[in-house]
């Protein structure tokens, strides 16, 4: 006769839920600027560098310098997210799942803004006239003879921020899990010769 004993072993069941690896949220909100909107559209005022004009003769009369004045314009995405939790479930289950529920929808919601940050910042914007302002290759940087992220590249944004007078604390570098390989991968990166943080 066959032992059947291994019918009594006993199984463990835990009490809490383990969550799987995912992105717990947004990473690139607080890099944004934000503003609350009680409208379908937001605007935002911009205005333009001028050049300061020379005076070349005395009692010469103050010039009058144009102002460049433009508009973008952000128009609100709605998203939503929500699951079934029968309240009977409750008394079948040893763990609570309401509040690891709860995180998953709030990690789902902040991928999504990711998502749409990542989508707005390399994509065409509004004007205030409703017209399409395509993302110019004067802010991109050229792939430069070679695929995936170097060091020239990231020599070379820095140049376009500076060109532009971009203040550091309004500097940011998002890059995906390939681009920090390939970086590491080059030998002025990972090299201790050259830095010493190489992660």
């Amino acid at each position: 006769m066959a032992y059947s004993g291994g019918n009594w072993y006993a199984q463990q069941y835990q009490d809490a839920v383990m969550q799987l690896a995912q992105q717990q949220g947004s990473k690139l909100r607080p890099l944004v600027f934000s503003k609350t909107a009680n409208s379908e559209k937001v605007n935002f005022e911009r205005l333009g560098a001028t050049a300061a004009v020379a005076k070349t003769t005395r009692y010469t009369a103050t010039p009058n310098v144009e102002m460049t004045h433009d508009r973008r314009v952000a128009t609100l995405s709605d998203y939503h997210w929500a699951t079934m939790h029968d309240w009977t479930d409750d008394v079948r289950m040893i763990v609570d799942p309401k509040g690891a529920y709860t995180k998953s929808g709030a990690w789902a919601m902040g991928r999504a803004i990711d998502d749409l940050i990542i989508s707005a910042a390399t994509g065409s914007a509004t004007d205030g006239a409703g017209s399409s302002v395509a993302f110019t290759g004067a802010q991109t940087v050229a792939e430069a003879g070679t695929t995936g992220m170097n060091l020239a590249k990231i020599l070379e944004a820095k140049k376009i921020l500076d060109e532009n007078e971009v203040e550091n604390e309004d500097r940011y570098f998002v890059l995906g899990s390939q681009a920090l390989q390939d970086l590491l991968n080059v030998t002025e990166i990972k090299s201790a010769d050259y830095n010493s943080v190489r992660h």
